[in-house]
């Protein structure tokens, strides 16, 4: 699971990167203004034109890991917890 959640991060950081330089390189070029509403509005029509790819299926696969993560800890708590209790009662 660990190996799934590193190249899900991966991947997600390396979308923001690319995208942000996209942005950057708008910004340099002139092609947008070095306003903060206008670089807030590019950053958000990006997000929206990326709303179907590799970063929504990093992020379900991550969050599908940490759920299954939460219930293993649980699960593995629980047994930990019986056992320490047998252990009690038998001194």
């Amino acid at each position: 699971m660990a190996a799934v959640s590193i190249v899900c991060v991966y991947a997600l950081l390396s979308t923001a990167i690319e995208k942000a330089q996209e942005i950057s390189f708008k910004i340099q070029s002139g092609e947008i203004p070095l306003d903060i509403s206008r670089i807030t509005e590019e950053v958000s029509k990006q997000a929206a034109i990326d709303g179907t790819g590799l970063a929504n299926i990093s992020t379900y696969v991550l969050l599908i890991c940490w759920l299954v993560g939460i219930i293993d800890s649980y699960r593995l708590g629980r047994i930990q917890d019986k056992v320490d209790s047998s252990c009690d009662k038998e001194t």
